[in-house]
């Protein structure tokens, strides 16, 4: 399935639970998880490569992708809004109000005018039973993630839908790549 293909109203959110520090909820999709390819035939950079902030040693890395001109960008900007809706019509956050769960959002989408592109902010693990598996294009042959530059290579990663995390002050989706196809000749080259 792609994203295109998610339909929302088969979406579902469990109760909120809290685990170190964070609360989180988990996203089912007709009674299991909801995991998607970004897009089949687009590619997306990821100008940050995958990093943890100031620890060179984490597992569990973000990882940015590029969807300024793509066209699942609308489709992302749904989920958006459908997760700010669901969250106030199901009373996920009961102590809040409706302007409050609204004005506390943080989008999937983060938007650099600096680098004037909009990034989809996602997770990856890199060691461990879920750790995110990387496979070499147009071969298709397994690859590890530390034999290869993100930063200058193009994706199509399959996402998983974790659900939505909640901390003081702030909540939003959770985003976790399963695996992705990465194409090395990616965005950093130049043909003359």
């Amino acid at each position: 399935m792609q994203l295109i293909e998610v339909d929302t109203a088969l979406l579902q959110l469990s109760a909120l639970q809290s685990s170190k520090g964070v609360k989180t909820a988990n996203a089912s999709y007709r009674g299991g998880p909801c995991d998607f390819l970004l897009h089949d035939s687009e590619w997306f950079a990821a100008p940050f490569g995958a990093s943890a902030y100031q620890d060179p040693t984490a597992t569990r890395l973000t990882m940015e992708l590029d969807v300024t001109n793509s066209s699942v960008l609308p489709a992302l900007q749904v989920m958006d809004a459908w997760v700010v809706q669901y969250v106030i019509k199901n009373g996920v956050f009961e102590s809040l109000s409706a302007e409050e769960v609204a004005r506390m959002y943080h989008s999937c989408l983060q938007t650099s005018e600096k680098y004037s592109s909009i990034r989809l902010r996602t997770k990856l693990n890199t060691a461990g039973l879920h750790a995110c598996q990387f496979f070499k294009s147009p071969e298709k042959t397994p690859v590890d993630i530390k034999s290869v530059d993100l930063r200058g290579s193009r994706l199509r990663p399959v996402i998983r839908f974790k659900g939505i995390w909640k901390q003081i002050g702030m909540w939003g989706l959770s985003f976790e790549v399963l695996k992705a196809l990465v194409d090395t000749e990616g965005t950093n080259s130049w043909d003359y």
